[in-house]
């Protein structure tokens, strides 16, 4: 996770709804009912309506959620809305090769690790993994499975 302080920050939300407003991408809180706190942040990124493709992604919570139902809750909300309401053919989870705990719960979820794209973004390597539209039964039923 990226430490921000709070000028980098204000930089970091304002950015995600310029974002937002053009369209490319499409910011959310993460907001934990039982804590009754923003626990993190998430998005919808390279929005691709003609080739029904999109990316999840820039993706932080609180260390206080780690290892809970949170992660788990909110990809399911987002692939399920990805799938079923704008009929996705393919979304994409894209990490660091260095984030092993990113790895672990992307991989947990189900999605198929693709391979290594070298200096993709910020010159640094990133393991690019998806959900095809055929994969969405599986992953959704092992998703509600965790969930119960």
């Amino acid at each position: 996770m990226h430490y921000f302080n709070v000028r980098s920050f204000q930089s970091y939300v304002e950015a995600a709804i310029a974002e937002r407003e053009c369209g490319e991408q499409f910011p959310y809180v993460v907001f934990d009912k039982q804590l009754q706190k923003i626990v993190g942040m998430t998005r919808y990124l390279r929005i691709s309506p003609s080739h029904k493709n999109v990316n999840i992604g820039w993706t932080w919570y609180s260390p206080e959620v780690w290892r809970s139902s949170v992660n788990t809750e909110c990809k399911y909300l987002l692939l399920k809305y990805a799938f079923e309401g704008w009929e996705a053919v393919r979304v994409e989870i894209i990490t660091t090769t260095t984030h092993n705990r990113s790895q672990k719960a992307i991989e947990r979820l189900g999605a198929t690790r693709e391979g290594i794209l070298r200096k993709k973004y910020n010159g640094l390597d990133y393991v690019i993994y998806s959900i095809i539209d055929e994969d969405w039964a599986d992953v959704k039923s092992r998703l509600e499975a965790y969930l119960k």
